[in-house]
C-alpha cells in the first residue's frame, strides 16, 4: 500500500473506554499526532457522563473522530458497537490507557492489509510510567522477535491492547462475547476468547514487534492482587466456555495453569508473599470462574 505524506489510512482505530476520560484523551491525542492518522477514530464510551471535548472533535487532519456515548456495559460490547459504527475495512483496537507510537497506525494497516483474508495482527506492549511512583501495567509483551502463530498454542497470542484485522475475518468470526471481559461477570479475556476462535477457524496470528504501544502505569502496585483474581476468572471461565467431552484442549490447558500457578505461590512464599498472593489470587480466579460458567451458562442458562 502506498499513500502521499497527507493522505489518511484505510483503517478505524476501535477505543472502547469507561471512567478514564483523562487516559482516554491523551490516547486518542497519541494517534493525532502521528505523521499518518486513520480515516477514522471510533470512541465508544460508556462512562456515565459524557466526555467533555472528544464528542467535539469532528475532523483532525481528514480523520473523522466519531464519539458514541454508550449505555452498554463491558469491553466486548464496546468492541462491538465500534465494529458496527466504523465505516472502514480494516478495524484496529487499542484501550483507553493506551499510547501509540507514531508510526503503529501505519504498520498495523498495511500488515492487516497484507494478510486481510487470512491473518490477525498483535504487536508489542511496552509499560510507559505516571506520575505515580508506584503505578505498574499489566498485560505486557515486549519480545524483539517477530511470530507466527498456527492451529492449537499453549498460550494467548492476540493482545486486546494492540490488536486488528480486516472486517472480512470479524464478519466470519462473529463478535466479541458479550459475557467475558472488564465490566462483564467474567472481568477479563475476550481477547483469548477471540484468539482461540480465531486459530480453531483456520486463521493465523501475526506477532509483529515494530508495532508498539505503550500501556500507561496509572494503576497503583496494591492493586495487583484484584487485577490477578479478576485475570484469573476470565480465564477460568474462558476454558470452560471451550471445554467438550471429546475435544480436552481448554480442560488441559485449565489443569497446566492451575499447576503452574500452584507451584510457583509455593515457591515464592517466603522470598515474594506479594507475588505469592497474587500468584493465589490468580489460581482462585481461575477455579471460580471455571466452575462458575459450567454452572451458570452451561447449566442454569441451557
Amino acid at each position: 500500500m502506498s499513500v502521499g505524506p497527507h493522505e489518511v489510512l484505510p483503517a478505524a482505530v476501535i477505543i472502547p473506554s469507561r471512567g478514564r476520560p483523562q487516559l482516554l484523551s491523551e490516547c486518542v491525542k497519541s494517534i493525532l499526532a502521528g505523521p499518518r492518522l486513520p480515516a477514522e477514530i471510533v470512541v465508544v464510551d460508556q462512562s456515565d457522563n459524557p466526555h467533555p471535548q472528544l464528542g467535539a472533535l469532528g475532523n483532525v487532519r481528514g480523520c473523522k473522530v466519531i464519539y458514541h456515548h454508550s449505555n452498554s456495559r463491558g469491553t466486548s460490547a464496546s468492541r462491538n458497537e465500534g465494529c458496527q459504527l466504523a465505516g472502514q475495512e480494516i478495524l484496529l483496537f487499542i484501550d483507553d490507557d493506551i499510547l501509540v507510537t507514531p508510526d503503529w497506525v501505519e504498520t498495523m494497516t498495511v500488515a492487516v492489509q497484507r494478510e486481510a483474508t487470512s491473518t490477525l495482527i498483535s504487536g508489542r506492549v511496552r509499560f510507559v510510567a505516571k506520575d505515580e511512583l508506584d503505578g505498574f501495567a499489566p498485560s505486557l509483551i515486549d519480545e524483539d522477535q517477530p511470530k507466527l502463530f498456527e492451529g492449537r498454542i499453549w498460550s494467548e497470542v492476540l493482545f486486546g491492547g494492540n490488536m486488528g484485522f480486516h472486517r472480512r475475518i470479524f464478519d466470519d468470526l462473529g463478535t466479541f462475547d458479550l459475557r467475558l471481559g472488564p465490566g462483564t461477570m467474567y472481568l477479563s479475556a475476550e481477547d483469548n476468547d477471540y484468539c482461540l476462535r480465531a486459530l480453531d477457524a483456520g486463521y493465523r496470528i501475526r506477532y509483529l514487534p515494530e508495532a508498539i504501544v505503550h500501556h500507561q502505569a496509572w494503576r497503583s502496585k496494591a492493586s495487583r492482587t484484584r487485577l490477578k483474581w479478576t485475570y484469573g476468572v476470565g480465564q477460568g471461565a474462558y476454558y470452560a466456555k471451550h471445554i467438550h467431552l471429546r475435544d480436552r484442549y481448554t480442560l488441559l490447558r485449565l489443569r497446566d495453569d492451575l499447576r503452574r500457578y500452584v507451584r510457583r505461590t509455593w515457591e515464592k512464599l517466603r522470598t515474594d508473599p506479594a507475588g505469592a498472593k497474587g500468584d493465589a489470587a490468580f489460581v482462585l480466579g481461575l477455579a471460580y470462574g471455571s466452575a462458575r460458567w459450567l454452572l451458570i451458562e452451561r447449566l442454569v442458562t441451557r
